[in-house]
This record gives structure tokens, C-alpha cells and sequence, in this order.
């Protein structure tokens, strides 16, 4: 994507058509688990770096999650309830508009539930170069955006911080707090809407 535009598209979702039965299965008991799965061959230490600020972001906003690297084809089948993330790097042209945002989600708002989302690696390094901004801390804020519409189970987008639509160059090479962390209300809703699966696997 071209960020001549003062306006870079954020990490959006799309709504794709999913099974009940998986949607059903999803649960949260204890902690959440979150798996990454990178299949663009980043460097461990730039891949580390993402974890930890993703992992962070979601920390601070008073989610207890166990967070895997399942990136080295060790085994590392997730389990029910299990949030997915996989990083690859397109190939050949792609589209403009929302079609170049950092990633998306797969999430059935009607049925309430996903546990799928990817990021376009490419998409990010090109974002950080134009903006200026730190790769990895990028990468990492991308994840959990991602993060956030899994466990919120909705396409939409808040107003301020970290689940805001769309993410400005200027933002971006800003680097301010507030902008990069789960906003009060999505921090209530995070923990919530675990809390309220926590309880229905518990059943």
C-alpha cells in the first residue's frame, strides 16, 4: 500500500462463514492459550520481540493468556478454546483499500465466536518504513489487535487506542502510550467476556 495518505488502514476484520459446531467448542477455561504461528521465516529475535509486546498489550488489560511460539514445526497442536495467529508474507499484487490492512480476523458476531486470525508480514514491514516505526513493536500491537476481536468476538472497532480502525503514519513515529493499549472500555469487555466463558466451560 502506498502511505503517501496521512490515513493507513489498520488491522481489520472480515466476517467469513464458519461452522456452529466449531464456534461452540470455543471456551476459555483458566487462562487463554495463544499460539503463533509465523510461516514467513522471521528472525527469532524480531518474532520474540512481537510476542512480548502483544503479550504485554494483553496483559495490561487484565488478561491472564499462555502465549506459545509454535514457529520451529515442533509440536504445538492447539487445544479447544485455543486462539490461532498466523503471520505469512503475501506474494505477487494485492488489492488497495481493506485488502491492504495488516491482517484480519475470522469472526461470526452472529454466532458469537473465532479463534483465527492472520497478519500480513509484508504489509507491516511496509507500514514501519514509511512511518518510521519500529518493526516489531508493530507487528507485535498488530497481533494483539487481532487478539482483541478474537476475544471480543466482533468485527467492530473502537474509538481511541489499540482497537481503533485505522492507524496514522503519524501515530505510528508518535509511538504515544495511549494509543498502542487496550482502551477502558475493551479492557472491561476483555476481561468479561472471559470471564463469562470461564464460566460456561465450567458447567
Amino acid at each position: 500500500m502506498t502511505l503517501s495518505s496521512p490515513l493507513v488502514a489498520a488491522v481489520a476484520c472480515v466476517t467469513l462463514l464458519v461452522t456452529p459446531s466449531s464456534l461452540s467448542a470455543q471456551t476459555f477455561p483458566g487462562r487463554l492459550g495463544v499460539r503463533v504461528y509465523d510461516f514467513s521465516s522471521l528472525d527469532n529475535p524480531l518474532r520474540n520481540s512481537a510476542v512480548d509486546e502483544a503479550r504485554a498489550i494483553v496483559a495490561d488489560a487484565g488478561v491472564p493468556a499462555d502465549w506459545h511460539d509454535c514457529s520451529h514445526g515442533d509440536a504445538c497442536a492447539p487445544e479447544s478454546g485455543d486462539l490461532i495467529i498466523r503471520v505469512i508474507r503475501e506474494t505477487g499484487q494485492t488489492a488497495a483499500g481493506w485488502h491492504r490492512a495488516l491482517g484480519f480476523s475470522v469472526v461470526d458476531p452472529a454466532a458469537g465466536g473465532g479463534t483465527l486470525a492472520t497478519i500480513y508480514i509484508n504489509r507491516v514491514e511496509d507500514s514501519a518504513r514509511h512511518a518510521g516505526a519500529d518493526l516489531a513493536l508493530l507487528l507485535g500491537r498488530a497481533i494483539a489487535h487481532e487478539v482483541g476481536h478474537l476475544i471480543l468476538r466482533t468485527n467492530e472497532h473502537g474509538e481511541r487506542g489499540l482497537m481503533r480502525a485505522v492507524w496514522t503514519e503519524q501515530e505510528m513515529a508518535r509511538n504515544a502510550h495511549d494509543d498502542w493499549v487496550f482502551a477502558s472500555p475493551e479492557q472491561r469487555q476483555l476481561r468479561t467476556t472471559l470471564q463469562r466463558t470461564g464460566r460456561a466451560a465450567a458447567r
